[in-house]
């Protein structure tokens, strides 16, 4: 029975949980204005537009946005983004409800699922870390199409709570959750592994076979809009997702006004691409599993996808990894009592002999002939030498303190009995299992650091257990734990943002000030409105990447400025009639140019020309409005 303590212990921890989103929730939505429609993600609008006509016209969602592959993407997020188009007025706002939702909903699972398998005060550091680091932060301000950690988190909680119980509801539950995650983006379909390694590991006899029906007869009800439209595209865009092909259209241009103004590099460069994925396939099955890790394990992506982009101190991505692999490694040994001690510590001492001498080995054989060897063309690049070389020694200097120190790694993991703080801890290696099968599995086939972000809750749970549970049980004294924990707030918490932050804040309000974009845009509402017309000929002389304009063959809400137009259309009620993918025609009435450009390589801009026939407006820094006289 619940004594009134432990109730008072309970409020305070939601209240803890509370504060953390309050916080995080301030500092992901500071400065909004400065945003325009679709965020920080072009691919936004689309989502938008699908809700738009959930919301007033009642069309149940078909198809999503389109991948990187050029396939469409289930619609999930056009749900998620509804609630927003229904009750809010501002674009800038629409992810707002949907996705501080999912923020709030994903530090409530990494907490009980913590306390759960780790404790209430390793619970609380772990909702601390991810609620105010980066991808936290971007997770409650966005919902940019990525797997999202909400359902990876609340799936693994039930099938915690299945191995426990033995209910087949919880099975039913953690079913249902992923396959409601991947219909928002299929990036979290490798989490269904767990369930399949649970059972391995754990063997729960409840009944099976009716919990997977049951879930898969509620998520075919969900998927039939989708799949139905997909059987009259011959499921295409499932095979090119699932396959990770390409299927970037070649005639792109064929969509165009002006076919003649695109750019000969577009042209090689989707051609090149449509040959890349048609003859990645055709190799065998252990040649692209080679070529796929090695060109991973020494770029930013792979182990090191999310530490290396989560903290701001030069190193600090590697030293997050070592203390990742020490906590994980601490969530597989159990601790062990009376006669099955000395057998379980004679049996890991054994297991991590081996692994230290492997680890020794690799670092020793693993130089720049042998990785060359391996890689998938035999080339490596310069900045992958000093990488190499950093790699070899770590794993000389791990993997021999391993060697060295294996024995008393295990008397002090398997022999000592958990301290009372972490009495109630259940079963953590099912946290190790739900970081590691996902994990080694994204490694062999994700070439993306964003399709790791999902991965970013557990990867924190596990560090925090390696400052908290970790140290209970090597019974260090209570100061290892303040310091491990700040030291993680330090290395996860970026100090920078959160300054540039709180400088915004304090001169320009919470809400910021509207960018030179918006601002544009808003002066050209603002006359059109004073001629009373409600659409207008608008062209666009602004910065893009590739995909904005050639993927208008596939869908045509892609083009030029059609985040601008969006907001155009919502905050002024004015519709842009150009609907060319360049963004720009000879019949346009009104121009927006950017004048400011970047120098990055993968930016373009159409200019047209111009001559008396157009005069300048007004001028908001970096953009200018012309009028057509």
């Amino acid at each position: 029975m619940e004594t009134i303590r432990d109730r008072n212990i309970r409020v305070r921890e939601i209240l803890a949980v509370a504060i953390v989103a309050i916080v995080g929730t301030s500092l992901a939505f500071q400065n909004w204005k400065s945003r325009i429609p679709s965020g920080t993600f072009f691919d936004v609008v689309t989502i938008i537009d699908e809700a738009h006509q959930l919301v007033e016209n009642g069309r149940v969602p078909q198809k999503g946005v389109l991948t990187s592959f050029a396939a469409f993407a289930p619609p999930g997020g056009v749900w998620l983004m509804a609630p927003g188009v229904l009750l809010l007025k501002d674009p800038r706002l629409f992810q707002s409800i949907g996705s501080v939702t999912l923020y709030c909903g994903t530090l409530l699972g990494i907490f009980l699922l913590t306390r759960f398998h780790l404790g209430s005060r390793c619970a609380l550091l772990a909702v601390l870390l991810w609620g105010l680091s980066k991808y936290g932060l971007f997770f409650a301000s966005s919902l940019w199409p990525r797997g999202h950690p909400f359902f990876f988190i609340w799936m693994l909680y039930w099938v915690s709570k299945w191995v426990q119980c033995n209910s087949p509801k919880f099975l039913f539950a953690a079913i249902l959750t992923w396959a409601i995650g991947v219909y928002v983006f299929l990036e979290i379909a490798p989490a269904i592994i767990i369930v399949p390694a649970a059972w391995i590991l754990h063997r729960p006899s409840s009944r099976v076979a009716g919990a997977v029906l049951g879930a898969g007869f509620v998520a075919a009800i969900v998927w039939y809009p989708y799949l139905r439209f997909e059987y009259g595209r011959n499921f295409i865009d499932l095979k090119s997702q699932i396959l990770r092909q390409s299927i970037w259209p070649i005639n792109f241009q064929e969509s165009w006004c002006n076919p003649t103004v695109v750019p000969e590099s577009w042209r090689q460069k989707i051609v090149f691409q449509d040959l890349e994925s048609r003859r990645v396939p055709s190799l065998p099955w252990w040649l692209r599993l080679k070529n796929g890790i090695v060109e991973r394990a020494f770029v930013d992506v792979g182990l090191l996808a999310n530490f290396m982009t989560s903290s701001d101190i030069p190193g600090a991505g590697f030293a997050l990894l070592g203390l990742t692999l020490a906590g994980l490694l601490n969530l597989w040994i159990d601790p062990s009592t009376g006669s099955e001690r000395s057998v379980s510590s004679l049996k890991w001492s054994q297991r991590l002999k081996w692994l230290a001498l492997g680890i020794v080995l690799s670092g020793l054989v693993l130089n720049q002939s042998v990785a060359a060897l391996l890689s998938a063309d035999g080339m490596l690049e310069e900045s992958t030498f000093l990488r190499l070389r950093i790699v070899r020694v770590a794993l000389v200097v791990v993997g021999a303190a391993l060697f060295l120190v294996r024995n008393k790694l295990v008397s002090a993991l398997v022999n000592r009995a958990v301290p009372s703080t972490s009495n109630n801890a259940r079963n953590p290696k099912l946290l190790a299992i739900g970081l590691t099968f996902p994990w080694l599995l994204l490694l062999c086939v994700s070439e993306r650091v964003e399709r790791f972000w999902w991965l970013w809750p557990l990867l924190v749970i596990v560090l925090a257990s390696s400052v908290t549970y970790l140290a209970s049980r090597l019974r260090m004294p209570r100061y290892a734990f303040w310091v491990g924990a700040l030291g993680l707030v330090i290395a996860l918490v970026p100090n920078t943002w959160l300054m540039d932050h709180v400088y915004s804040w304090a001169s320009d309000g919470w809400a910021g000030q509207d960018t030179p974009a918006i601002a544009a845009m808003g002066h050209l509402g603002t006359l059109l409105q004073s001629q009373g017309r409600n659409e207008a000929r608008i062209g666009y002389e602004i910065q893009i990447q590739p995909f904005m304009a050639a993927f208008n063959h596939v869908d045509p809400r892609y083009k030029v400025g059609a985040d601008l137009d969006l907001w155009l259309k919502y905050r002024r009620g004015v519709t842009n009639r150009n609907e060319c993918a360049e963004g720009i025609s000879d019949a346009d009435e009104y121009r927006v140019v950017e004048t400011n450009l970047s120098d990055k390589a993968n930016k373009f801009r159409y200019s047209a020309s111009r001559d008396d026939q157009f005069h300048e407006t007004q001028q908001f820094k970096s953009y200018t409005v012309l009028e057509r006289r």
